[in-house]
């Protein structure tokens, strides 16, 4: 009774505003201040919470004329998801929910609504996934004079020495899930097999940067429900785990979803096409093939260095996350293998 009491109270090491008594009267007060006189305070008394923790929250905020409204705040740990989405909000209005404010204390912010998830029935219907590409990219495009910006902001750093060093710190725990897989299918993956692939991935980094070839803003998380359309507009959303490093990864992100793409060739050349332009004029034909060849291994040495934080953990040794990590480690091998037949990139 006593830590409940304290829970509501605020004062346990778990609580956080949002398992206060009274916190959403505290949330309509500053709402009237956050959306400031030119705002019309209609709102009606609906108020949807689509998700709750004691440290973070997702509401949905309905106005008397129908449009709405949206409150995220993240847990403490997530801080920088908050100073990620901002700075792109006002980098790229255009790609990016309104932000109306911000409130520092709860690490939340205040957005306007920004069309349906791409994963909906109606949004689906909606959808042109060569719309969605030439979105990314064109967003992708616009980000290269803004890395340093957007790594000061949070975003990852991995452009090809970091991503590079991040994955080979990880060789102890990657040996140690491939080692723990009991049966003999899928095929095991060896420890030798992962010293290939830093070779690889060694010898990618080093061409990428013989070439000169910009970094840019990488989603991380690029998936339906994170991608918002309206009126063959996209807007993108959930920037936890954005990224600046090598930019075609985000066309594997893409292409390689069985929602947002159809897994013939045709559509897939298609995609390529769409993506590929919003690149030339700024890299050469030669550029964009090599980058668009290098996509699927660096992009799931991407996906596993965003595991980082949990690899560093004994979360590590769960099951259901030891197989999901192996598929990747696998998809890295064949992507390996594939650029091996085409750049010679192991000795």
């Amino acid at each position: 009774m006593k830590h409940a009491i304290d829970t509501v109270r605020g004062t346990t090491k778990e609580s956080g505003p949002f398992s206060r008594f009274g916190w959403t009267a505290v949330f309509h007060e500053w709402l009237k201040t956050a959306v400031g006189p030119d705002e019309p305070m209609a709102f009606r008394q609906e108020f949807r919470q689509l998700n709750a923790s004691p440290k973070s929250v997702l509401l949905r905020i309905r106005k008397r004329d129908g449009s709405l409204l949206w409150f995220k705040a993240c847990d403490p740990i997530f801080s920088k998801e908050r100073k990620v989405a901002c700075a792109l909000a006002a980098l790229f209005p255009e790609h990016l929910p309104s932000i109306i404010a911000e409130h520092e204390a709860w690490n939340g912010w205040l957005m306007r609504d920004a069309g349906l998830p791409l994963d909906s029935i109606r949004g689906m219907r909606e959808a042109n996934p060569v719309r969605l590409m030439q979105t990314v990219g064109a967003l992708q495009a616009k980000s290269i004079e803004y890395t340093a910006s957007l790594i000061d902001a949070g975003c990852i750093d991995l452009r090809s020495p970091h991503l590079y060093k991040c994955f080979r710190n990880l060789l102890p725990a990657l040996t140690e899930i491939v080692q723990a897989q009991i049966h003999q299918t899928p095929r095991r993956v060896r420890a030798s097999d992962l010293h290939r692939i830093v070779d690889v991935l060694e010898r990618t980094c080093q061409l990428l940067d013989e070439y000169g070839m910009p970094d840019g803003l990488v989603h991380g998380d690029l998936r339906p429900d994170n991608i918002l359309v309206s009126d063959e507009q996209f807007v993108l959303v959930d920037w936890a785990s954005a990224v600046i490093g090598p930019p075609f990864m985000a066309f594997e992100e893409i292409a390689m979803h069985p929602l947002l793409s159809s897994s013939s060739r045709a559509s897939v050349l298609k995609l390529k096409s769409a993506y590929g332009q919003q690149w030339r004029g700024i890299l050469s034909e030669k550029e964009i093939d090599l980058s668009f060849s290098i996509g699927p291994f660096m992009g799931s040495a991407m996906k596993i260095c965003l595991l980082e934080p949990l690899l560093k953990t004994s979360y590590r040794l769960k099951p259901q996350f030891e197989r999901h990590v192996r598929s990747l480690i696998r998809r890295l091998m064949s992507a390996s293998t594939a650029l091996n037949e085409k750049y010679r990139m192991s000795a």
